[in-house]
């Protein structure tokens, strides 16, 4: 009696059945990753890509005066990008070349980010050549000074009228030179 009485005191172990996340559950996942990620890129080209300002040419140079009065001749087939706040943030984003004839503001100095190089003027004229597909960045200054840096060494060179400055782009060096480059602005005059 008493064997009857344990196996009917006696308590089951609750049977445990794990729950495997469905597929349904997975494809519900899968397409509010996709709802945020396309609403992330919407507010980004609404918000972020609108502030800025792009141009490109096509087969001729393109004359531009920026928002603080400086003047840019952008030669064919390039591209310059700024931020509509421009005449706060003197800040240029360059593919390719152009020359530049930069008013002077020693408070908001001028600067243009190439793929490899900073340019940094406070008022000056000077071409610049960065394109991806050369092997070399060059600055030729017309008047003034302007710096040039390597991005990822923090050095730099300082260069007047009449010099031009390369930065090497497979081994980063920044190289000075003093001669007179009368065709360094032959494209600029088409």
């Amino acid at each position: 009696e008493w064997q009857k009485l344990e196996s009917s005191l006696s308590i089951e172990e609750p049977h445990v059945r794990k729950l495997e996340p469905s597929r349904k559950y997975w494809l519900k996942m899968a397409a509010a990753i996709l709802l945020l990620l396309l609403s992330s890129f919407i507010l980004y080209l609404t918000f972020i890509k609108a502030d800025q300002v792009e141009i490109q040419t096509a087969e001729n140079t393109t004359h531009t005066i920026l928002p603080d009065g400086s003047e840019v001749w952008l030669n064919t087939g390039r591209r310059l990008t700024y931020n509509n706040d421009f005449e706060e943030n003197r800040f240029i984003k360059l593919e390719g070349e152009a020359f530049f004839d930069v008013k002077r503001n020693p408070e908001k100095p001028f600067v243009i980010q190439s793929e490899d190089a900073w340019v940094k003027v406070l008022g000056t004229s000077f071409n610049m050549k960065a394109r991806k597909d050369e092997t070399q960045t060059e600055i030729y200054v017309v008047s003034g000074k302007v710096s040039l840096s390597e991005i990822k060494q923090e050095k730099n060179i300082v260069l007047t009228a009449g010099t031009t400055g390369i930065l090497t782009k497979s081994d980063h060096q920044l190289i000075t030179e003093i001669e007179e480059d009368s065709n360094a602005l032959a494209w600029k005059n088409k």
